[in-house]
């Protein structure tokens, strides 16, 4: 599913064309949601090796998508920015359009994403999935997310998410640098 890459990728920059952001108040606000799944995502990239274990610990004892929902925080966090109620159609349609998109590509990439699993650890995957939820975490099980956290830098790189941190990088300054010059 690399489309949902490419997808993102466009949706991202439409956003950044088509918004008029202009408040360095939303601006925060919105940099912190959008780090905040930036760092959801970092856990859950530095725990999870794909199509290798089960993921299960860390932040998948709270929920089976913690890099989604990081990534809708980030998505959300970033439309945050672009927010300008001096032009409310093109506010509405890119807060519409962000929404759509990402559950239009998301939920295709879950659906896809729960059957491969399946295939792979069978009835281990099919117990873990009756007990977790899917975009709704259970914050009582964060101490256990904690304790059994097997974070590793190695495993963070080789999932590239190093790139995504790079991505934000370049998507908060971008917005800063349009805001400060007011373009």
């Amino acid at each position: 599913m690399k489309y949902r890459i490419r997808i993102t990728q466009i949706l991202t920059a439409v956003l950044l064309l088509a918004a008029k952001p202009y408040s360095w108040e939303l601006f925060r606000v919105g940099v912190a949601v959008a780090l905040l799944g930036e760092l959801l995502r970092g856990w859950s990239a530095g725990n999870i090796k794909k199509d290798k274990t089960l993921a299960v610990t860390g932040p998948y004892v709270m929920l089976r998508n913690p890099l989604y929902l990081g990534s809708a925080l980030m998505a959300f966090g970033f439309t945050i920015t672009c927010i300008n109620p001096s032009y409310p159609f093109r506010t509405t349609a890119l807060v519409l359009a962000v929404i759509l998109g990402f559950a239009w590509v998301y939920r295709a990439q879950v659906d896809a994403e729960e059957k491969h699993l399946e295939e792979i650890f069978g009835e281990q995957y099919r117990e873990y999935k009756k007990s977790v939820e899917s975009f709704d975490p259970d914050f009582s099980k964060f101490g256990e997310a904690v304790k059994t956290c097997d974070f590793s830098f190695a495993q963070y790189f080789k999932n590239r998410e190093h790139v995504t941190v790079l991505g934000f990088l370049s998507v908060a300054v971008f917005i800063a640098l349009r805001i400060h010059y007011g373009i």
